[in-house]
């Protein structure tokens, strides 16, 4: 199953996943998701205080391996390690209104994640 979803304008994400049986009733998992995100302004106080915040893309990766009991999986977040800016604040100085510093949230760094469960605890 492949998706294509835009969740707001300059932003879209796809994501295929693909599942297939195995021996016994082991089945495997493959997915992979696109995120792209088109530059965009900030938010200021007034029109005058936005700027442009960059455009970026990240991708993740995710397989498992399943049967009735067990499930291994291994998933990445951000597996190129873009670095890049979700949000832009522009920080003023009360007296001059002049710009002093801008802070901002990033993108999460890459990070591999493996996890086993018990099937029995997810009922």
């Amino acid at each position: 199953m492949t998706t294509c979803r835009s969740f707001r304008p300059g932003a879209a994400r796809w994501r295929a996943d693909y599942n297939w049986p195995l021996a016994g009733d082991w089945t495997a998992h493959l997915g992979a998701g696109l995120r792209l995100v088109g530059a965009r302004y900030s938010s200021g106080r007034c029109f005058a205080d936005e700027f442009k915040t960059g455009a970026y893309g990240a991708m993740d990766l995710n397989a498992d391996l399943s049967d009735s009991r067990y499930t291994v999986r291994l998933f990445a977040k951000n597996l190129t390690n873009r670095h890049a800016y979700l949000t832009d604040t522009a920080n003023q100085n009360g007296l001059t209104g002049d710009i002093v510093d801008v802070e901002g949230t990033v993108i999460q760094p890459r990070r591999w994640v493996w996890r086993w469960t018990s099937n029995s605890e997810r009922s």
